[in-house]
């Protein structure tokens, strides 16, 4: 049987084991509540990234098309007027002579686009991918510091 003075010291003991699980829990809500509030922020920031990634991927999209349009054509344009050159031509010689130099011509040109595209492609890409490399070299600056 309990004494008058274990008695005692049980409900102290309890009452302690109590208060060391509310504070217990209640630092684990906070800890919680916490980390709750960093993610809301790191989804924040990172929704806006990829709205902007998006955006500006959209962009560079358009930019290259109109680019292809543009240069489709000027293709186009060429092969009509080379065609009625063909047309106006006096003979099987100066045809042979027009249909080289367009030949020549479209190759050079050609590969003029290519070049370009591929200048606007790389400089769009970059374009739409600076947000998402800039939060990267954010959150590890913020890792670093701690």
């Amino acid at each position: 049987m309990a004494t008058a003075k274990t008695a005692a010291k049980a409900p102290a003991a309890e009452e302690n084991n109590v208060t060391s699980m509310v504070n217990s829990i209640t630092s684990s809500y906070k800890d919680v509540a916490s980390n709750f509030k960093g993610y809301s922020e790191n989804l924040t920031q990172y929704g806006s990234v990829a709205n902007e990634t998006v955006r500006k991927t959209f962009d560079g999209v358009v930019a290259f098309d109109r680019a292809l349009i543009n240069f489709l054509r000027a293709n186009l344009d060429n092969t009509v007027e080379h065609g009625r050159n063909i047309a106006k031509a006096p003979n099987i010689a100066n045809v042979a002579s027009l249909q080289q130099a367009f030949v020549t011509e479209q190759i050079e040109a050609v590969s003029g686009q290519i070049k370009e595209l591929s200048d606007i492609a790389e400089e769009q890409s970059k374009a739409a991918l600076a947000p998402l490399f800039s939060a990267v070299e954010d959150a590890v600056a913020k890792a670093d510091k701690k």
